[in-house]
């Protein structure tokens, strides 16, 4: 496969990088199988997996040792160091023509034409897959990034209750609170569901919000209905709300709760 003309998604990384010789010390071939490896994973996205994939086939003692005698780590930072060797020895000994170039897509989302290396890195690594880049990056960031202030202005009780019921609909799944700082993408399948999710997460209200609507968001998901027992079973006992709205992790804990909430 041709590269395109405009190639600004290759790195700058002199090839004189590769010639230090503290590396290529212990550098061998199963570093250079690791480098092959990243490229046909994450192509252009490659070198920001290089240091910890290439610490991962090292011996800790190799790497300590390199760490301390290498004066390059004692100007920069020795990841750094470690990545942009990986690159300019990707490039000179060619492992880098085996990397397909980004694609120019339609957005999934908005429809807009995108070129797959525009999305920043941080958000493509949170969509995952290299194949999983269909979306711009206003769309894809906007999803990681979470609604704002100013949105949930916007937003109604009662929006905020059909959309916790919407997301838990979509994955099949009771969403804990972190539900969109994890890897929620791949609690779902399919362009069109990926499609709906990233909406979901683009327009999900604050965690003040939340609290200031609902108390809290046990209680979010009892008056929606996603609880409708208003329970939670988790692997420490089962959550719930007391009548004062304080969330307890234990019936025991409830039960305390109500209590003191009626004697005052």
């Amino acid at each position: 496969m041709t590269a395109p003309d405009n190639t600004s998604y290759l790195w700058t990384a002199p090839a004189s990088y590769a010639e230090n010789q503290h590396i290529r010390a212990w550098w061998s071939e199963p570093q250079d199988q690791v480098l092959a490896r990243l490229i046909e994973q994450y192509a252009w996205l490659y070198p920001w997996h290089i240091s910890e994939a290439i610490v991962a086939v090292t011996p800790e003692d190799v790497i300590a040792a390199w760490r301390e005698e290498d004066p390059v780590c004692q100007r920069y930072a020795w990841y750094d160091v470690l990545m942009y060797f990986g690159v300019a020895r990707a490039r000179t000994t060619g492992l880098e023509q085996a990397m397909r170039p980004p694609e120019t897509l339609n957005c999934l989302r908005c429809k807009k034409a995108f070129r797959q290396d525009q999305v920043g890195a941080s958000t493509a690594r949170k969509l995952g897959d290299i194949s999983n880049i269909r979306y711009c990056q206003d769309c894809s960031g906007a999803a990681f990034a979470g609604g704002s202030d100013l949105d949930d202005l916007k937003l109604s009780d009662a929006d905020i209750a059909d959309w916790v019921r919407d997301v838990a609909t979509l994955t099949g799944l009771i969403p804990p609170q972190d539900f969109f700082g994890g890897d929620f993408l791949k609690t779902v399948s399919g362009d069109v569901a990926r499609s709906q999710l990233l909406s979901l997460a683009a327009r999900r209200p604050t965690a003040k919000r939340i609290k200031d609507s609902f108390g809290s968001w046990l209680n979010l998901l009892t008056v929606s209905g996603v609880l409708p027992d208003g329970a939670h079973h988790t692997v420490r006992g089962v959550r719930s709300v007391a009548a004062d709205g304080h969330v307890c992790l234990s019936l025991p804990e409830r039960t305390i709760d109500d209590w003191l909430s009626v004697r005052g």
